[in-house]
């Protein structure tokens, strides 16, 4: 459920997850302007995974702005305190160039076991 509201989880939740099959390691690649590429190691959601989380997912689709608005303070603020995170690919594939940079000054490095 984490992982579909916020975009990210915990090091030591992202492992976990890969040990239940839940999610699977992936590389996430954007390509920037000025040098090189954003590379993050990701992790990417299994068929059981968005099944587990289907009505979650329904929610975060309302377009009533208390709802979006509260789906946008949890992706900022949910890990604020995680020095290091994983993220979901799909998250990624939807951020643009700026929360991209952000995300990958959170993101963790050799995060699987």
């Amino acid at each position: 459920m984490n992982l579909d509201l916020h975009g990210c989880v915990g090091i030591t939740a992202a492992n976990m997850l890969c040990d239940y099959e839940l999610v699977s390691p992936a590389t996430f690649v954007a390509s920037r302007n000025d040098a090189g590429n954003l590379v993050f190691k990701a992790i990417e959601m299994e068929l059981l995974a968005t099944v587990e989380i289907g009505r979650i997912s329904q929610a975060g689709a309302a377009k009533h702005p208390f709802i979006t608005e509260a789906f946008a303070r949890m992706r900022a603020d949910q890990f604020a305190t995680h020095k290091h995170v994983v993220f979901d690919y799909d998250y990624l594939s939807q951020c643009g160039p700026e929360a991209l940079e952000t995300a990958f000054a959170r993101s963790a490095r050799r995060w699987r076991k």
